[in-house]
């Protein structure tokens, strides 16, 4: 496989594109060299015609190298690699890790609390139902990232995407209950008008829980996903660093 090194280097001078992002393109031909190789190989060819083969269909065209630059171009994309920088300075870690203690002491408890989940009302069940959700995908993917250690490239950010999802449910869950609270609060007033104060006092009870509720499990699953992530680059960049050494 060892063949297949002179044209990843090729890849990686072509590529005008920011680590990690290159990283994680050159692991992804190379573990698609490999799987071809193997294939080929499987069919009874030699080596030197199973790695020739294996080029062939994976070469990349000028325009197909300006296709993967655009799409990983995009505003999105270079945020997130800005975030796995390893730049980071202990003050700024520990800093992290403050806010994180800082949020969980002081809100992590109210939550869970019957009081707390009474006034949030019904929209804390789809809310509750996300962080169980994200806290499932978050021990399967350190269970095999950190204890298993099943780094296979195609496999390795699997779930990523999904706790973002379910920070973004979060949110917007609690938003839609905040507005559809309002809007049932402003019928309650309109048919009965001396109770207004009543009623806009709960709203504002039932809101603020959820409120809080929801960018609270939204803040928590975006900092085990920024774990699991600068994880998963690191390992992606090791990986890279092991194929210049074939």
């Amino acid at each position: 496989m060892s063949s297949f090194g002179s044209y990843l280097e090729e890849v990686n001078r072509r590529l005008g594109l920011p680590q990690p992002a290159k990283s994680r393109i050159l692991l992804e031909i190379a573990a698609d060299l490999r799987d071809l190789y193997e294939l080929y190989r499987s069919r009874g060819l030699g080596e030197e015609e199973a790695e020739q083969r294996a080029l062939e269909k994976i070469r990349l065209s000028d325009e197909a190298m300006g296709q993967l630059v655009r799409i990983h171009e995009s505003p999105f994309r270079r945020w997130l690699a800005g975030l796995s920088g390893s730049s980071q300075s202990r003050l700024e870690r520990a800093a992290f890790a403050a806010v994180l203690l800082f949020v969980l002491v002081m809100t992590g408890r109210e939550v869970v609390a019957a009081p707390f989940l009474r006034a949030a009302g019904p929209f804390i069940w789809p809310i509750l139902a996300f962080a169980a959700g994200a806290a499932a995908i978050a021990l399967a993917r350190a269970y095999a990232l950190f204890v298993k250690k099943d780094h296979h490239i195609k496999r390795i950010r699997s779930g990523l995407d999904a706790l973002l999802a379910l920070s973004a449910a979060s949110v917007l869950t609690a938003v839609f209950g905040l507005l559809l609270e309002l809007y049932r609060s402003f019928g309650r007033s309109v048919s009965d008008v001396e109770r207004t104060l009543l009623y806009s006092s709960d709203w504002l009870l039932r809101s603020s829980a959820l409120i809080t509720a929801g960018l609270l499990v939204a803040i928590l699953v975006c900092i085990i996903w920024f774990l699991l992530y600068r994880k998963v680059v690191r390992i992606e960049q090791a990986e890279v660093g092991f194929l210049w050494e074939l």
